[in-house]
């Protein structure tokens, strides 16, 4: 979800990484929360059918035509499990690679490459088509409907409807609420009966409304875009991306290895775009000790388990992924998903199990004790970002440690010890 931007997943709940790296936390606001808070006062005032037909005067205006709008006030009823799935964010948050677990499950690679095999002449026209290559296309369908094993049994109008009442992003699901009406004109859509995901995610590819009405296509030529049909779902995957600005040629990152004396500070910056051979002077090889690429691409050093885990030269495709899913996890879920299906193997270096689990809370101690000790931290929000990372790195060099920014239970007792 970019910035919520057109996608929603059913793994999409899971938001971006808190802070770019290291720990997932949901990720839902477009706006500042109090504006949100006013808007939904102001909307709560209302019954849930004086809001139906205040939205059914917006629908008319929007072209949408009197006999579908009659149809959605008097069908349309209120889906409080929406509410409770929006609202569902943890104060703990759960560690990348427990995400990475079962994102990328031995079930789910073998159950890729069956389906990259048996559907080879699709994907092989996909990538023709858009450059995106088939494993691609293949690990997003994996993580949006586990290959179209399940696509979602939540009525997406009334779902939709209920959280543009009464959620906290009533203008964003108005909005794809009017998509969805303008779907179903045009026969994309077969009726306000659909079914999906509780945040408006369709089919095998999980498209929200505004999506599907910009980027669906028809790739089986039957007169219809049919996200539930994979020719249609997969082509339109490929063909999202392609228009994200995938780059032709080139995959989406790659594990590496780094020397015992890396400088960590280059790490973990995603402003900053280095060359293969300016990385490859920093020390920076494939896993297995070789030289990086001869190629003249960028990448960005993602370390999200410091010097103890693995590390990741991403690509900007990395970031096309993630105009899919605004998360590092999803993106990285993707491309490691996508590996295995086209027959690479697993990572190389295992996770680590000496993190400190922390809540918004323990952040918040943190960044009051790095502060406390002369390490500008910034603002005491609880959101572990790159101010805090840098304050941290800052008392690790101060100790004699290796200044990697990755918070270990010893490190956590020494940070915030008087």
């Amino acid at each position: 979800m970019m910035r919520k931007i057109r996608f929603v997943s059913l793994i999409g709940a899971i938001g971006a990484m808190l802070g770019g790296y290291g720990l997932i936390t949901p990720v839902f606001a477009d706006t500042p929360a109090s504006v949100q808070s006013d808007a939904q006062s102001d909307v709560q005032m209302m019954s849930f059918s004086d809001w139906k037909r205040d939205f059914a005067g917006k629908a008319l205006a929007a072209g949408i035509a009197e006999p579908l709008i009659t149809e959605f006030v008097q069908k349309t009823q209120p889906y409080e499990r929406a509410i409770t799935h929006d609202n569902n964010q943890s104060e703990f948050k759960k560690f990348l690679w427990d995400y990475l677990s079962s994102a990328v499950s031995a079930q789910r690679v073998i159950t890729g490459k069956a389906q990259y095999q048996q559907y080879t002449g699709l994907f092989d026209k996909i990538s023709q088509q858009t450059g995106v290559p088939g494993h691609i296309v293949t690990a997003i369908w994996g993580m949006e409907s586990n290959y179209g094993g399940f696509m979602g049994n939540v009525p997406i109008i009334s779902a939709m409807a209920t959280l543009a009442y009464d959620g906290r992003r009533r203008a964003f699901f108005e909005q794809e609420l009017l998509a969805a009406l303008k779907l179903i004109s045009r026969g994309d859509l077969s009726s306000l009966d659909i079914t999906g995901s509780w945040a408006g995610g369709m089919g095998h590819t999980q498209f929200i409304p505004s999506t599907y009405l910009q980027y669906a296509i028809d790739f089986n030529q039957d007169g219809r875009r049919d996200l539930w049909e994979a020719n249609d779902a997969l082509a339109s995957a490929g063909f999202y991306l392609a228009e994200m600005g995938w780059q032709s040629g080139y995959t989406w990152g790659r594990e590496v290895s780094l020397p015992t004396d890396f400088d960590y500070w280059l790490a973990n910056n995603r402003s900053d775009w280095l060359s293969l051979s300016q990385w490859q002077s920093h020390g920076v090889r494939a896993v297995d000790g070789a030289p990086l690429p001869a190629v003249d691409i960028e990448a960005q050093l993602f370390v999200p388990a410091g010097r103890f885990g693995p590390k990741f030269l991403l690509y900007r495709n990395f970031d096309v992924i993630k105009r899919y899913n605004n998360s590092d996890a999803y993106a990285l879920a993707v491309g490691l998903l996508s590996d295995q299906i086209a027959g690479r193997a697993p990572l190389s270096v295992a996770w680590p199990n000496n993190a400190k689990p922390v809540s918004s809370n323990d952040i918040k101690l943190i960044q009051q004790s790095l502060n406390s000790k002369g390490f500008d931290a910034g603002a005491v929000d609880g959101l572990f970002g790159n101010k805090t990372r840098r304050a941290l790195q800052q008392f690790q060099q101060s100790k004699g440690m290796v200044a990697d920014g990755f918070l270990t239970t010893e490190l956590y007792r020494d940070v915030v010890s008087p």
